[in-house]
């Protein structure tokens, strides 16, 4: 017998272009899926993240062509039944590619898409978001049902759910005064009277701020009279949770004199990032300093106040609001659960 090597006649390793595989759910995950409310849908920022490899996706995936090839593999776990398109912000999706996203998942999958930068930044950026300079773009109605509902609609139709308008920060100057905030909401009022009356589909829409100094009674009542749904956006430049909460109350409830409201249309949630991660990359597993039970609570509670509404629920977190968006669905769902149980 020679000294040469033993090879093995199998390897079960990943092969970096083999198929991307869906890693099959637990039985306990399984249970948990089917007692939620059958209106709630959850679901990643993405599904693009080479460390869910284990947990999103089967060990023996290759994860060469994940972008290309993941989102059926994302789509057969049961915890996931939306996927927001994130990277139709910076870079917009054509119709061929969304017709292929909307031909890979099931008929009761919903796609949720951010707004084109183009349109909803007030800024033209650098490729490290540092502000270069005023965007003449910026809120052109036009284009927005040009580039963003109609396109969203012929690509997606029946799997397309909300759309929402990110619209990006402000500069100071621009939100300092009483009167510089009144300019925003006047050019907000007028380009949502021009998006609306031109939203053939109606499909609901919403609006998610990233400068607190906006999110007011007044932006409330602007949204409520166009019927634009506010986006709680938890993000570090954002309130707490529960102070959007109130928010959402005062949209429904503005007289506060219901202490059981309820919802005229989709509750929609995007947890992008917390502060103790906002300037890390994603990991596998819950950092302890990230673990946000307390956030985790409201959106459950916002989860049941949907279903008794007969409204549905789109809620869309990302790795770095806990540290594991799959980690963190699967903590929401069994808090839901448990809640529905009581």
């Amino acid at each position: 017998m020679d000294n040469r090597e033993i090879m093995p006649l199998y390897d079960d390793g990943p092969i970096a272009d083999g198929p991307v595989l869906p890693m099959p759910p637990d039985s306990e995950l399984r249970r948990l899926c089917r007692l939620l409310p059958p209106r709630f849908y959850v679901g990643c920022l993405g599904w693009g993240f080479k460390n869910w490899l284990g947990t999103v996706y089967a060990p023996q995936s290759g994860m060469e062509h994940l972008i290309r090839e993941g989102l059926p593999a994302y789509a057969a776990n049961p915890m996931f039944r939306c996927v927001c398109l994130e990277r139709n912000y910076y870079r917009p999706y054509g119709v061929t590619e969304l017709r292929t996203f909307a031909s890979q998942v099931p008929d009761d999958f919903r796609f949720v898409m951010r707004s084109p930068m183009l349109i909803t930044d007030p800024m033209i950026r650098d490729k490290y978001g540092k502000p270069l300079r005023r965007n003449q773009k910026f809120l052109d109605a036009e284009a927005a049902v040009r580039d963003y509902l109609l396109l969203a609609e012929r690509g997606l139709g029946n799997k397309l759910g909300p759309l929402i308008f990110e619209i990006a920060p402000f500069p100071k100057e621009d939100v300092k005064t009483p009167e510089a905030r009144q300019l925003i909401r006047d050019r907000l009022a007028a380009f949502f009277d021009e998006v609306c009356e031109h939203n053939p589909f109606n499909r609901p829409l919403g609006l998610e701020l990233r400068n607190p100094q906006l999110l007011t009674p007044l932006m409330v009542r602007l949204l409520r009279e166009r019927k634009i749904r506010p986006v709680i956006g938890l993000h570090p430049s954002m309130p707490s949770a529960i102070r959007q909460l109130n928010a959402i109350r005062n949209y429904e409830d503005p007289e506060g004199k219901n202490s059981d409201w309820l919802l005229s249309g989709p509750m929609i949630v995007r947890w992008s990032k917390s502060a103790a991660l906002a300037n890390t990359k994603f990991s596998t597993t819950l950092h302890a300093e990230a673990n946000d039970p307390t956030t985790r609570a409201v959106i459950a509670s916002l989860v049941l106040r949907a279903e008794r509404s007969k409204q549905d629920s789109v809620v869309l977190i990302g790795n770095r609001a806990e540290g594991s968006a799959p980690e963190t669905i699967r903590a929401l769902i069994e808090g839901i659960v448990r809640s529905r149980a009581r």
